[in-house]
């Protein structure tokens, strides 16, 4: 709890900062008690008194999950939707904390939720595959088993009169046995299935009941050995029964079965293949191609593309057909070395369609995705905005980070922007500033809020530009961007001038204020900012509030989300 009643911004932030260095190195009990603390620091009275510690409810119940508590992953995922119903990382929290709780039904639920929300985000869709797949396990499949009325269906209709029989004569006694019967344990696993659903970890569970059961810790420190043996062998029970609801003794043998036959299938299919018709790449051919691809990459970090692409064209002779992942990995980063080469040459034709090698031969996500980053470049710098915009689309499909998904983005919201797609354009923005939110980048917010507010005067919507534009410039400040606040503030009042009602509405809220300040001195100007001969912006500010003002380069970014060679 925060000291002296008051909210302490600085403690939250440090022990968040805590507990992702935790998180990160799998330490996640320590980061559990970080994420608590820092939940306590903005915490007056046992109650949070600032909306930021939604995130950090998502978080501790990310680790809750790590450590087996799922009811507490649960609690935390509940508290931060209280919070902020539509938050997605909650939802999403939410799902995952009754997937591994067993509840699948419910977990499919908030899985569909969070896709309706997010389409882009593919967690949700692998979390909509393994909750129907596990559902479908433990109720067992019904292809299989057909029922029909033929056939003599005697004994039937006498089992069924019995049984009627027996609950009305028998009522008392048979709820007698049923609350007997529910004071009962559950059905027991027996030793075999414990051993197929736990796998290597049947003998830890061993060594840890031996513990329990072990006399001689009785006396001394035995008593805290045995309490740690318990926890650890409940468990390792809760676990079993988790992947025996989750995945059945029946399907894991049915699996195994098919999994033979494709070993099968595959050697038989093996045996009877001709010789190859491709030699295949010795290994001092490869020690070559890997030394040249060295010599590439030393060529293009000292800035000198003609060497570049003399090293890059060595490596593509000694691997003309690339057949292993190694080899494709190998071939594609000398085609990317040498189209962005060929690119710093202002050769982009020749550019493009070394990139687009790059992107038939590379077979990763990262590595196509990079490959697409740089067509999508080419294809801007030459004019071809719908094929940029389109190779900018299948990028952003893939599994990425949410930093470098804000990037692209942002890219490709600029690309709609100049072709005039103010509403897709608009569309980009918002994605991208949910993605630059869940990877806590102020940056890359003040970017995505800025290419929101020019959509939005592109579109006519001058109200909503000029606060969006306010809204940008108060970041910018936040971030010590004076130049691109002076041309954010002044791309504001365009905006405003252009729109007579924005002015109406600034200059009644200013009466407001004034009125309930007991008056002012009636010199504010209608904007809410005083004149005081900046709006010239003669630090460099373009004026226009493209993001451009404060000399940044976007190149970073660029290279980090397209792993750019």
């Amino acid at each position: 709890m925060a000291e002296g009643g008051e909210v302490s911004m600085a403690e939250y932030n440090k022990f968040m900062a805590e507990g992702q260095t935790f998180e990160q190195g799998s330490n996640y009990a320590q980061a559990v008690e970080c994420y608590t603390q820092a939940l306590e620091a903005i915490s007056v009275g046992g109650v949070l008194q600032d909306d930021i510690g939604k995130h950090c409810y998502c978080m501790r119940s990310r680790c809750y999950l790590k450590i087996g508590q799922h009811d507490e992953a649960l609690q935390d995922a509940e508290s931060a939707l209280n919070m902020d119903k539509d938050l997605i990382t909650g939802i999403y929290a939410k799902a995952e904390a009754l997937y591994f709780k067993g509840d699948f039904e419910f977990a499919l639920l908030f899985y569909h939720i969070g896709n309706q929300m997010r389409p882009d985000m593919k967690k949700f869709k692998l979390g909509i595959q393994k909750a129907r797949e596990a559902i479908d396990n433990a109720i067992g499949s019904t292809k299989k088993c057909t029922l029909t009325t033929e056939g003599d269906l005697t004994m039937f209709h006498q089992g069924l009169e019995a049984t009627a029989g027996k609950k009305r004569v028998g009522g008392q006694r048979r709820k007698g046995t049923a609350r007997n019967r529910s004071a009962r344990p559950g059905p027991q696993t027996n030793d075999k299935t414990v051993k197929q659903l736990l796998g290597e970890l049947y003998a830890d569970r061993a060594y840890l009941e031996s513990l329990v059961n072990d006399p001689s810790l009785r006396l001394g420190q035995g008593g805290d050995i045995k309490t740690l043996a318990a926890s650890g062998l409940q468990y390792l029970d809760k676990r079993t029964e988790f992947w025996r609801q989750q995945k059945p003794i029946y399907v894991r043998e049915q699996e195994r079965k098919e999994q033979k036959g494709r070993i099968s299938t595959r050697t038989s299919r093996m045996a009877t293949a001709g010789k190859p018709k491709k030699r295949p790449v010795t290994q001092e051919a490869k020690t070559k191609a890997q030394s040249d691809l060295e010599r590439a990459l030393q060529a293009y970090r000292s800035m000198r593309p003609d060497k570049c692409i003399e090293a890059c064209e060595d490596v593509l002779r000694v691997i003309k057909s690339p057949e292993t992942r190694d080899e494709r990995e190998i071939v594609g980063l000398a085609h990317s070395l040498k189209g962005a080469s060929l690119y710093a040459k202002e050769n982009y034709q020749e550019a493009l369609k070394e990139h687009t090698m790059d992107l038939d031969v590379s077979v990763e996500d990262r590595y196509r995705m990079r490959a697409l980053c740089q067509i999508a470049r080419c294809n801007a710098i030459i004019g071809e905005l719908r094929e940029a915009a389109s190779a900018w689309v299948q990028a952003a499909g893939m599994q990425i980070g949410d930093l470098t998904a804000a990037w692209l983005h942002h890219e490709l919201g600029r690309c709609y922007l100049e072709l005039g797609d103010v509403n897709e354009a608009l569309d980009s923005a918002l994605a991208g500033l949910d993605a630059a939110e869940l990877a806590e980048s102020r940056e890359w917010t003040l970017y995505l809020t800025i290419l929101k507010a020019q959509a939005q005067e592109q579109n006519n919507q001058r109200t909503e530009a000029y606060h969006t534009f306010k809204a940008a410039a108060e970041l910018a400040g936040d971030l010590y961007k004076r130049d691109l606040k002076n041309a954010l503030l002044k791309a504001a009042q365009d905006a405003q001038h252009a729109n007579p009602d924005a002015i109406q509405e600034e200059r009644e809220s200013h009466m407001d204020l004034s009125a309930q300040d007991g008056g002012g001195d009636g010199n504010d100007d209608a904007d809410g900012y005083s004149d005081d001969g900046d709006d010239d912006d003669d630090d460099g500010g373009d004026g226009d509030g493209d993001g451009e003002g404060d000399g940044e380069d976007d190149g970073d970014a660029q290279d980090q989300g397209a792993g750019d060679a």
